[in-house]
């Protein structure tokens, strides 16, 4: 049977039926429209393993996905499931513009169908979310206890307050130590550990928003670790000292390469995983040892002093994006460019410490400009110059970002202010954009097509214009 490229159909005769009849469930490829049941208008991707029998009970993965991408989600992680042996579900219709009460009761109906429809063990029901929908995941757990753990990828916490000691679920974090998250994940790390909710981060050095399927399937080796220390599961020691020598492994490769933050980090972590099934002396003494090299400890006071450095960076970007925008300051649009060219600099560096820092506040400066642009979006009644500023600061934060350049042009042609129409289209030019039916098609800009400022730099750049 060649399982890669034949269609495995198992058929599954459900007691409690999702549509009041039976379902044919694909082994090995993603259901992206499985109905919650009659009277709910849900529904929700599923991805059942090649390796799936109905006669043994299987760990559940449940992915939340606030922009629509849920099924894509479940074909990104298929890999996984089919290494890790799960099943992977992830409701189709959650929304970051929805109530987070409306998203939970979807998560919940979601939940309910697929553990009353297929064989799934109740002590390995886990939820995991990359960005916004990581942060949601962190708040499921709290609002339906059947999740054992949490999976954050790229994110941080949706809401501290909600945590409490009582809180029973372990949640692990993924992320470069590139991404505009981590200076919070890190200080969020203590807040875990100071109401003893179980916790483990994977920190790796990489582009923001790179994913490595061998530290997800890491990720979910740590739940396995722990469900096999609390009872959950039947304990395995050969599998946990398999898991180790992985661990071992990663923290001989950042020794190699005198990542010694790093490697750190993954003896931090080893110490309190592996210690349910082994002595962990020996580690306690690698890091000891590790603690006394001179470039470790040179290391340290860097990165400290770095992380200063970005917290009172992170507050004065704050401040200035929401007063500037509240105050239309475009005197200080020369400062934004100032800043941002700083950064770039950094950027392109040689220091690697400082090359992180710098990505993650450019990082942090355009989640803030996107935070703003939402909430002037979604109003009744948007500030139009409010939200036209916060797109001129959004060219210089990413002045590759042609859409960025075209909604100036179309706000500012809305309200007859042609002149900053016809300067925003120039730097768009300028930059090689060369998509010229985009730019006939930007609302607002009837009037704006028929100038001859407008067509004579269409002439200039891209050879021709319509008028």
């Amino acid at each position: 049977m060649v399982k890669k490229y034949a269609a495995l159909v198992i058929a599954v005769v459900i007691s409690q039926m999702i549509m009041a009849q039976d379902i044919k469930l694909v082994k090995g490829k993603v259901m992206d429209s499985i109905v919650v049941n009659d009277s709910i208008a849900e529904d929700f991707s599923l991805y059942l393993p090649n390796d799936f029998e109905a006669k043994t009970t299987w760990p559940l993965l449940m992915v939340t996905d606030l922009k629509k991408n849920a099924s894509q989600q479940l074909r990104q992680l298929a890999p996984i499931a089919e290494s890790k042996g799960y099943i992977l579900v992830a409701p189709n219709s959650l929304s970051s513009k929805a109530a987070i009460a409306d998203n939970i009761l979807e998560v919940k109906n979601a939940l309910e169908t697929v553990v009353n429809t297929l064989p799934i063990n109740r002590s390995a029901i886990y939820v995991a979310g990359f960005g916004e929908g990581g942060r949601f995941a962190s708040l499921v757990p709290v609002l339906i206890k059947d999740f054992k753990g949490v999976l954050g990828i790229h994110t941080s916490l949706a809401n501290v307050e909600v945590l409490s000691s009582k809180n029973n679920y372990h949640y692990v974090g993924l992320t470069s130590r590139e991404n505009y998250n981590y200076a919070t994940i890190v200080e969020e790390e203590k807040l875990l550990n100071g109401y003893r909710i179980p916790n483990n981060f994977i920190f790796y050095d990489g582009a923001d928003g790179e994913l490595k399927m061998d530290d997800v399937a890491r990720a979910l080796s740590y739940f396995e670790l722990l469900a096999m220390a609390k009872g959950y599961k039947a304990r395995d020691t050969a599998k946990a000292i398999a898991y180790y020598k992985k661990d071992e492994m990663a923290f001989r490769s950042e020794m190699s390469q005198q990542n010694y933050l790093m490697a750190d980090r993954i003896l931090q972590e080893m110490q309190s995983l592996y210690r349910p099934f082994m002595n962990v002396d020996s580690l306690k003494r690698l890091q000891r040892d590790l603690r006394k090299i001179s470039t470790y400890r040179s290391q340290k006071r860097q990165f400290e002093s770095l992380r200063f450095n970005e917290n009172l960076k992170r507050e004065d970007f704050a401040y200035y994006l929401e007063e500037d925008v509240l105050t239309y300051n475009y005197n200080n649009l020369g400062w934004w460019l100032f800043k941002m060219n700083e950064l770039d600099k950094q950027i392109q560096g040689q220091d690697k410490l400082e090359r992180q820092m710098a990505l993650r506040l450019k990082g942090y400066v355009n989640a803030l400009a996107d935070y703003q642009i939402d909430v002037l979006t979604l109003s009744d009644s948007p500030d139009e110059e409010a939200l036209v500023i916060t797109y001129m600061i959004k060219t210089i934060i990413e002045p590759e970002n042609a859409q960025n350049y075209l909604n100036v042009v179309s706000i500012s042609a809305k309200n007859e202010d042609y002149g900053t129409a016809i300067y925003y289209l120039e730097e768009l030019l300028k930059i090689g954009y060369k998509d010229k039916q985009a730019i006939y098609n930007v609302e607002h800009t009837a009037l704006l097509k028929i100038m001859p400022e407008f067509n004579a730099l269409l002439e200039k750049y891209l050879g021709e214009s319509r008028y």
